[in-house]
Formats: structure tokens, sequence, C-alpha cells
């Protein structure tokens, strides 16, 4: 039982990688340092609440055993006790993947678009710090990440993307836990790079229980 818990876990991760992603369009945020901050609370509260919801209906409206051999569960779920035709929640479904897909493709652009203007890719890839005159928004940048995800979404299943962007994200979260931890070893008058207003025990948590994730999720993987 735990080890499918476990299991699941590694997939329902991925719901959770769009507060990762909110720190990056941060310069578009009124107020950011008093509205971002609250506004990551209380979508990662909310979003808890909601999937625990979910998930207590499910497990009490099916016996487990018998969802466990769904490959869509909600689907069955709602054909199963309504008696109607699914469509909806798989429309529902799919709009939720789609709506996934745009959030991780406004979030890379933005990275390789900082990562251009700061000169940190190679001098070819320098185009994506282009800014669109009209829209004011890193549209070259946007274009190469849609063709990357379409590919990918095209090739792979869904599952074995959501795993495996999970796997990538908690790597991303080791190595900043690790520069965090680094920095606050540093020694020297604290400046506004290095005045981490931190206990050095979260950063040294957070490492901790990301590289356990990130060691099970590509065992898994591995399988």
């Amino acid at each position: 039982m735990w080890l499918g818990i476990l299991s699941g876990s590694f997939l329902a991760f991925y719901a959770f990688i769009g507060f990762e992603d909110m720190v990056n369009v941060a310069e578009e945020v009124v107020d950011v340092e008093k509205n971002l901050p609250r506004a990551i609370i209380i979508t990662l509260v909310l979003t808890t609440v909601i999937y625990c919801l979910v998930t207590l209906a499910a497990v009490l409206s099916v016996a487990p055993e018998q969802l466990g051999r769904q490959s869509a569960p909600l689907t069955y779920i709602y054909a199963s006790k309504t008696g109607s035709d699914a469509t909806v929640i798989s429309l529902i479904s799919l709009l939720a993947i789609v709506n996934g897909g745009l959030i991780q493709m406004i979030m890379a652009s933005r990275v390789l678009y900082g990562m251009s203007r700061q000169s940190l890719i190679p001098a070819q890839l320098n185009f994506m710090a282009d800014i669109n005159p009209r829209t004011q928004t890193p549209i070259k940048a946007t274009l190469l990440v849609m063709l990357l995800v379409s590919v990918l979404a095209l090739s792979y299943a869904i599952e074995s993307l959501a795993e495996t962007t999970s796997l990538m994200i908690l790597i991303i979260a080791v190595v900043v836990n690790t520069a965090l931890v680094q920095i606050k070893l540093k020694t020297g008058e604290p400046s506004e790079t290095t005045d981490i207003r931190v206990p050095i025990a979260v950063p040294i948590i957070g490492l901790i229980i990301s590289f356990g994730f990130a060691i099970m999720i590509a065992l898994d993987l591995s399988k």
C-alpha cells in the first residue's frame, strides 16, 4: 500500500511545480515582495486542500482496488455514479493538461530570456533575449519552447513526461538548496546577495528531502 502511495506522490508532485514557476514572472507582479509570497502560500494551501478532497471523494465512491485498475479514475467515477457520458470530464482533464503545458512554456521562455540577457548560454542562442516591441514579451524564446514541448508531447506518454518533469524540478531544488547552504556558511559581512533571512536548517532539510525524492523517482523511472 505504501509503495503505491509513494509512487502516486511522484506523479502528484507534478501538480505543484507551478509554484516554482511563479517566481519566474516576479518582475510582472505589483508589490512583489508582499504579494508573491502571499500568493504562493494561499495557492499552495488551496491546491493541497482540493487534491485531498478529490482523493477522499474518489476512495469513498469506489473501492480502491477497483479504482486502481482504471486508466482514467475520475472519468470512471463520474460515468459509474451518474450514468452519463464522461465527455465533459475528459474535456476538463484535457484543458488541465494543456494549461499545465502553457505554464511550463511561460516559465521556460522567461528562464531562457533571462539566461540570454546575462550571457549564460551560447552566443548562437542570443536571439532569445529579443523582446517583441508590441507585446514586450520574449516571443522567439516562447516559440522555441513551444516547439520542444510539442515534440516531447507527441513522442512520450503524459505520465512519463510528468514523472520526468518532477525529477528535473527536484534536481533543481537540490542544486538551489545546496547553493543556499553554501551562501549561509560564507563568512564576512552580509550583502544584498548573501543576506538570506532563513535559518540554515531550512535549506538543509530541503536538500535532504529533495535529494531523497529525486533518488526514489529516478529508481521508479528506471524500472
